[in-house]
Order: structure tokens, then C-alpha cells, then sequence
């Protein structure tokens, strides 16, 4: 196990939901849909498999789409499927490495990924696992974190936090840079033999913003806070607040820029 690998264990055992936590109440300001939304809503009468399925709750969401197929999930924290199992008890899920899924070949026709898979090492393997699960028509779909909008409180909230971090307890490099790029990603599905030559590409600016409370809540589930003291977190909190005290109205917008990305599965010849 690789450092990035050991500190998202750790991270998720101590915050199981947090991305759920996060983004659950968040809404894109082009379709109104959630992050989790713009991933359910692709599914129709598909055998559908969520890699990295956290605590369940796109799972969830996809169990009630019509004519569902009792979707499957695969998470690698054990806290996070517990946590799972405990809140949605008919879930099926299990334990697993996108780049070693436990499922015969040409299992789904529909893959998903909510916020997890950039964070994977090993994309090129992740890439061929995805093309041996699913069918020869079948697609998959994932939401790529991005960075803050621009002049927003999220953005406000990071400057703030990276005054406090200090280098010797940084948050190890996870994942990587193609898993993020739209040059990577082209380059990743687009020359895989087991994927058609196009890749569909939308951006979305996702605002999960709320009073507060909500607005804070959510913000400290992101990872560079692991290393950042108790007493640190109440300075941060307290000049966070400071930052947005000339917000009147009781919605704080607090957004984020996120793509979602479709990979069509090439017939097989």
C-alpha cells in the first residue's frame, strides 16, 4: 500500500460520507441537478456498477430509477461500505480496487464514479478493468473535482486553509494529473482499443453553499484539513467567518468547478 493509498484509509475511516456530506445538497448552476444527479440520471433499465461508492448514497439514488437492476457498488474503505451497509441495509457492496474488480467480463452496461476516480493511481489499468466489465455497448461515467470558482467563498476558504498547512504535513500527491486533465482523459479512453474514439465532456459549476453552519460543514471534509490542528481549525472557522461576515443574505454560494465525463465502450470486433 503507497502513501496516498494509506492516507485515504485513514481519512475515510475518521469521516466515513464525507463526500456525501459535501455535495449531497449541492445543485449545478446550468441544470439544477446534484453532482450525484448528473450520474444517476444517465441511468435507464442499466446493469450499473458505482466504483468508489463511499457510503452509498449515489447507490441509493440509482436503486430508484426505474426499472433499476440492483445496482452494484465497490468501494477499497472498509468504513466507508459499513457505513453503507448501516444506512441503506438492501445495498449490495463490496471490497475492491478499481484496478482489480471482482466481476466477470461483460457484467454492466453502465459504470460510475462520483469523486473518485481521479484520485486512483494506475489509471491505465482502471481504464482496462472498465473495458473488461463492461458490455460491448456499454458506457461509464464520472465526476472530476476541479477547483473553486473564482472570487467565490470556497475559493476564499482555500486561501485561508493553505496559510495554515505547513509543508512537512501536507497531504500526499493522490492520484494523478491525466485523471484530471481533459488532454488525460482524451488520451486515457481515446486510444484504448476498448473505447470508442470520442469522449463526452461537460462542465459544471456546483454550488453547495447554505448559511454558515451548512457552508462549513461541508468544507471540512476536504483532505487538506487532516493535518491541520484542532486549535488551527477553530482559527480558520473563525477567520472563515470573518471573510463572509458582509454576507447578508442566509444562502453563502460556495461553489465549485466539476466536469462529468462519458466513455462510450467500443463494440468488440
Amino acid at each position: 500500500m503507497n502513501r496516498a493509498e494509506a492516507f485515504l484509509l485513514e481519512f475515510h475511516r475518521r469521516h466515513p460520507g464525507c463526500t456525501r456530506i459535501a455535495f449531497s445538497a449541492g445543485a449545478s448552476l446550468e441544470t439544477g441537478e446534484s453532482s450525484y444527479e448528473l450520474l444517476s440520471s444517465l441511468a435507464n433499465q442499466d446493469s450499473v456498477l458505482d466504483i468508489g461508492c463511499g457510503d452509498g448514497h449515489l447507490l441509493s439514488l440509482l436503486a430508484k430509477r426505474p426499472n433499476h437492476r440492483h445496482p452494484v457498488g465497490v468501494d477499497f474503505s472498509p468504513d466507508e461500505l459499513a457505513a453503507a451497509r448501516q444506512r441503506h441495509a438492501d445495498l449490495i457492496v463490496a471490497q475492491a480496487k478499481a484496478q482489480s474488480l471482482p466481476f466477470a467480463p461483460c457484467t454492466f452496461s453502465l459504470a460510475v464514479s462520483h469523486f473518485a476516480f481521479h484520485l486512483m493511481a494506475n489509471l491505465h489499468v482502471v481504464v482496462d478493468e472498465l473495458a473488461r466489465v463492461l458490455t460491448p455497448t456499454g458506457r461509464f461515467a464520472a465526476i472530476i473535482g476541479g477547483g473553486p470558482k473564482l472570487g467565490d467563498t470556497f475559493e476564499s476558504f482555500l486561501e485561508l486553509l493553505s496559510e495554515r498547512r505547513r509543508d512537512d504535513t501536507r497531504v500526499p500527491s493522490i492520484g494523478e494529473r491525466r485523471g484530471r486533465t481533459e488532454e488525460g482523459l482524451v488520451e486515457l479512453f481515446t486510444s484504448h482499443k476498448g473505447f470508442r474514439n470520442e469522449l463526452q465532456i461537460s462542465d459544471h459549476y456546483i454550488d453547495f453553499g447554505g448559511t454558515f453552519d451548512e457552508v462549513w460543514t461541508r468544507l471540512s471534509t476536504v483532505y487538506d484539513l487532516a493535518y491541520v490542528s484542532a486549535e488551527e481549525t477553530l482559527d480558520l472557522r473563525e477567520a472563515f467567518r470573518a471573510s463572509v461576515a458582509n454576507e447578508h443574505a442566509s444562502h453563502i454560494p460556495c461553489t465549485m468547478a466539476i466536469r462529468r465525463v462519458i466513455a462510450h465502450r467500443a463494440r468488440d470486433t
